[in-house]
């Protein structure tokens, strides 16, 4: 997640669900300014709903994401 301020958005939590459980199981991973996170692709996830009144790029949730394969 990027940002040179304090998020001015609400949502955008990362929610992991958990592999293999019985029911529905799953953590939510606040956005964090300025922080860095990985995991499998193939894990089951989505980000929730994210609320943002600015139209201002460096006031919007900001993220990068990119997957990495080995050929093998």
């Amino acid at each position: 997640y990027l940002g040179p301020q304090e998020p001015s958005f609400e949502g955008g939590q990362l929610r992991l669900y958990a592999i293999g459980a019985q029911s529905p199981r799953w953590v939510d991973l606040e956005p964090t300014r300025n922080s860095f996170l990985a995991f499998p692709s193939w894990a089951p996830h989505e980000v929730l709903p994210v609320r943002c009144g600015f139209s201002e790029l460096g006031r919007q949730r900001l993220s990068i994401n990119c997957w990495f394969h080995d050929a093998g």
